[in-house]
């Protein structure tokens, strides 16, 4: 079977198979508006993000570890880091969900995973951190939305730099 014949294939979080980046469109990532992130190593591991004004999840399935070193020949010098994301679309039931989770996490945790359009964060505020289990509590108890049904749209790449951290 080609690459273009499994592109019509359709995969849940459940069966992704480990070449998703052959048998999934890969998509532009100025077409992928990264609204919020929801957690954090290194870079953005997952969170919500709007495509062809659809909301989305989004999940860091790859990072290279080993940063690039660019350069712009005028003295300015700059890392890179090269990661590979999966896009699942979401239920209008669970896109509602995510966004009560990230209005609760502002308010009592803070607001420095929001993003602006391009998907870089703003930085924002935390909130005391003697008040943050009042987010974490009610999370922990409404437990962890489950995506594995969902269907997977594609996956794109984001070159980060370390301006964007």
């Amino acid at each position: 079977m080609t690459n273009e014949a499994h592109m019509n294939d359709s995969y849940t979080l459940t069966d992704l198979p480990e070449d998703y980046q052959a048998r999934l469109p890969r998509l532009n990532k100025k077409d992928v508006r990264i609204r919020s992130i929801h957690d954090w190593w290194d870079g953005p591991l997952q969170g919500i993000a709007v495509y062809d004004e659809k909301p989305c999840w989004y999940e860091r399935r790859y990072e290279d570890d080993n940063p690039r070193q660019q350069s712009d020949g005028e003295g300015r010098t700059w890392d890179e880091w090269y990661a590979e994301y999966i896009l699942v679309e979401l239920t209008p039931e669970q896109h509602q969900e995510q966004i009560y989770r990230e209005k609760l996490f502002r308010e009592k945790v803070g607001t420095h995973f929001d993003c602006d359009e391009a998907g870089n964060r703003l930085g924002g505020n935390t909130m005391p951190k003697e008040n943050w289990h009042e987010f974490y509590d009610v999370i922990i108890q409404r437990g962890t939305p489950d995506l594995s049904q969902n269907t997977v749209i594609g996956w794109f790449d984001w070159l980060r730099t370390n301006d964007e951290e």
